[in-house]
């Protein structure tokens, strides 16, 4: 704790000189830190450090950056929050001692900086924790304006830090007098009400939103009888009836919060509407209300998006019909039904509603945005339906789903068909819980059938529908019911067959979607049913195929469903079994020359999973380059430490990890097969380690020098991992400690590991934290960089910046 103490002293002293070149990022993390440290009850000891003073000067200096004002005027407000009677010691010292302090905080609440301002009102907010704070705002009207300014504020997080405070006033203004005047003098109701009538400009709209979603998402009885005794929600159904897309939608969610836990919503959403003791009553009547909205904003709309509205509140009433409904009341089939009447629509147009809606869109462009927009919102709602009661009818709406499947305006659209799958996929889990399994397996069959179909006819379907509807099989694999129907034969032999083709389409995307979905099936933590179906069909195989496609993303595919495929204990075994162990090992060190660095990462993946099963056999590695580009040697890793991916290098030091792990297994079972032969080590063969041969021992090392942080960092967790290893026989040394003389005639292990022990880890960490960055900044002597040509002190530096000169 002394060294977070330590530390905060020392950013405190660093507050006033900081400058320009202080950003955003530096002010945050110092702001959280020393938030933290007060948090443990440290306020008295920043109080001796002289905070008050250090905040004073800093924010009086002349022409100081507001990011420093914006910091000080945070750190001043957490100050005074953290223990009511500290808090208010230091509240009154404030006042006491530093007023301009506190009337620059009221001046900078009108500052041109959003940033300013919304620290200014985070520092007001947090004063009313502290009663002479509270007492302080009740009193100031400068403060109190700037409050009330800060609800219609242009900017986001200004408004929304006035909310914060307003919100806090009503759930603590119950018990405290102060608190509840101040309320009352802030009270923005009526200027919002006014605003969301109106609504002349949508700069005003949505921060009277934002002050409506925060009171309703405060979920307490105070804000509930705010809410109920101001009428402050009643816009809400005119803004959804009138208001642009936006605040339509802004005003959608504020009900939906509403609908999740008010006692009586309709009394808050309309004038004079009564409510009874009843909860469950007047939850239905509020749902009645709603879904009646609804309907006649869909019988006679104005605008195409009141359309969407209408169905977006159609998916908010779900939340009300779940607080009342069992699987049995007649309201869920009802809402069902009139979700697949719009659904037919889109499929349909030749209904009356469909002949609106053209008229609404005025073009057959237009039109096709809006029914699959339309489609969508639909599909939306009906998944809300079914997760929330998941025990209601599924039959028609399933019907109607395949009827979206087969249409191929609809299913061509990636958007329309992800949400038509995510239905299908949750009903299909509900009828596998409640179904027997004879219904289970023919309604599996239907809709497994229908997305072969998508998949066979759609010569228009783009990479992304394709990887949409083998995610569905992917997730229909992982079920324990439903995957029994697609490991069957009737649906398997299709879709391998399927596969198959896709892998000749010359729309790579296609491609590199069927890989992935392969890869897919391995993926840790492995399934027996996904694993099992890959391998009885022997997709692994159109994996090895894919390594060596013309598209380099294909090929990263491929490598990556590879690595899955050998990280699999099964997957490892297939390999092995049908003898490809030989062709992966040699085909993988050409594609660390590939143009593209997302290959050459995965290639070093896959290569340092065949090192980690030990199965490097086939793999060309030569001690000096080849022409042909298709060993591993010294030249091609060199290239790959200097590679302009950093990831590249980093994924290299890994390997050399990996290496190094290898190296002491075969040396130890070298020098097993010796001794068990008794026989002198002269009469073997010398033993050829890759790692040395590939010069692992000099390239870690060299990392630790390497420009880039990351690459640092790596090789800082190898040389550890290393040196804990091995520890035993070679302790690593502290800082300042007498480096180890390193013998001549000693092999190369102990050589590697004696000039790893001499390595200051301790000084390697901290130049690969990124802390040590931000520390740098706060540690300079601004002053001195900025003013000061000679030294005025023996540690400092000639560091003026050029700027200054």
């Amino acid at each position: 704790m002394n060294s977070d103490l330590d530390r905060a002293q020392s950013m405190l002293r660093a507050i006033p000189l900081m400058s320009k070149e202080i950003d955003d990022t530096i002010c945050e993390k110092v702001l959280s830190f020393l938030d933290s440290v007060i948090a443990r009850g440290y306020t008295e000891q920043f109080d001796s450090w002289q905070i008050l003073d250090i905040l004073n000067q800093a924010c009086e200096k002349a022409g100081q950056d507001y990011r420093v004002n914006t910091l000080c005027y945070r750190l001043l407000g957490s100050l005074i929050s953290h223990g009511k009677q500290q808090g208010d010691r230091m509240f009154a010292k404030t006042l006491d001692q530093y007023p301009q302090l506190l009337k620059r905080l009221c001046a900078d609440v009108r500052s041109n900086e959003p940033a300013v301002r919304c620290a200014s009102l985070e520092a007001f907010r947090k004063f009313l924790k502290s009663p002479c704070g509270a007492q302080w705002i009740l009193n100031n009207d400068e403060a109190k304006l700037g409050i009330s300014r800060g609800f219609m504020d242009d900017s986001a997080y200004v408004s929304s830090e006035s909310c914060k405070i307003f919100e806090q006033l009503v759930s603590l203004g119950e018990d405290n007098q102060k608190l509840r005047t101040l309320c009352q003098i802030l009270n923005p109701a009526q200027q919002v009400r006014l605003v969301l009538q109106n609504q002349d400009e949508l700069s005003t709209v949505v921060p009277a939103l934002d002050f409506c979603w925060y009171m309703a998402n405060a979920r307490t009885s105070a804000t509930y009888a705010y809410m109920l005794n101001e009428r402050l929600l009643l816009p809400l159904l005119h803004v959804v009836n009138v208001g642009n897309r936006m605040a339509r939608t802004r005003a959608i969610e504020i009900m939906s919060v509403i609908f999740t836990w008010t006692p009586n919503p309709l009394a808050l959403l309309v004038d004079g509407a009564q409510g009874s003791d009843d909860k469950s009553h007047n939850i239905k009547l509020a749902y009645d209300y709603i879904v009646a909205e609804a309907s006649k904003m869909i019988s006679n709309p104005s605008k195409s998006d009141q359309i969407l509205a209408a169905i977006s509140l159609l998916e908010s009433s779900v939340i009300l019909l779940q607080r009342f409904a069992t699987s049995d009341n007649p309201e869920i089939d009802a809402l069902q039904a009139d979700l697949l009447t719009i659904l037919n629509v889109c499929v349909n147009h030749g209904t009356e509603l469909g002949r609106k809606l053209r008229v609404l869109a005025g073009s057959e462009y237009r039109l096709s945005h809006l029914i699959k927009s339309m489609a969508q919102a639909v599909l939306r709602a009906m998944d809300s339906l079914f997760i929330a009661l998941p025990a209601c009818n599924m039959d028609a709406s399933l019907e109607k789903l395949f009827k979206v499947l087969s249409k191929q305006d609809l299913s061509s659209e990636p958007l329309v068909l992800k949400a038509t799958l995510k239905v299908i996929l949750t009903m299909l889990h509900s009828f596998a819980n409640k179904a027997e399994t004879d219904v289970i397996q023919a309604t599996m069959k239907l809709s497994a059938r229908k997305m072969l179909d998508i998949l066979d006819s759609s010569s228009s379907m783009d990479g992304r529908s394709v990887s949409l509807i083998l995610e569905t099989f992917e997730e229909l694999l992982s079920h324990e019911k439903l995957s029994i129907v697609i490991v069957g034969k009737d649906i398997a032999e299709p879709l391998i067959s399927m596969l198959n083709l896709k892998l000749l389409e010359t729309e790579w995307d296609i491609r590199d979607a069927v890989i992935g979905f392969i890869g897919s099936l391995f993926k840790q933590p492995t399934s027996d049913v996904k694993v099992s179906f890959a391998l009885d069909h022997g997709l692994p195989l159109l994996v090895f195929d894919m390594i060596t496609d013309r598209e380099p993303y294909v090929r990263a595919t491929a490598l990556d469903a590879l690595q899955n495929l050998m990280q699999s204990k099964d997957g490892w075994m297939f390999i092995q079994r049908n003898q490809h162990t030989r062709r992966i090992a040699s085909e993988l060190p050409g594609m660390l020359y590939d143009t593209e660095a997302f290959v050459r990462r995965a290639a070093l993946d896959a290569i340092l999973c065949l090192v980690a099963n030990r199965s490097c056999e086939g793999m060309v590695i030569e001690s000096m380059a080849s022409s042909d580009r298709k060993s591993l040697n010294p030249v091609v890793v060199a290239a790959r430490m200097d590679d302009s991916d950093s990831s590249v290098t980093i994924r290299m030091c890994r390997l050399f990890y990996g290496l190094w792990l290898l190296h002491l297994h075969e040396s130890e079972q070298h020098k097993r097969t010796r001794l068990d032969r008794h026989k002198p080590e002269s009469s073997e063969a010398e033993y050829q380690s890759i790692f040395y041969m590939l010069q692992g021992d000099y390239w870690i090392i060299e990392a630790t020098t390497s420009t880039a942080r990351r690459v640092r960092a790596e090789a800082y967790d190898i040389i550890r991992r290393i040196l804990d290893e091995n520890q035993s026989a070679y302790a690593p040394i502290q800082r300042n400690d007498k480096k180890r003389t390193i013998q001549e005639d000693a092999d190369k292990d102990t050589l590697f590991l004696e000039k790893l022990s001499n390595i200051d880890l301790e000084k390697l960490k901290i130049t690969s934290n990124p802390e040590h960055l931000y520390q740098e900044a706060l540690d300079i002597n601004a002053e001195m960089m900025m003013h000061s040509l000679e030294p005025n002190h023996p540690d400092d530096d000639r560091n003026i910046l050029d700027c200054y000169n």
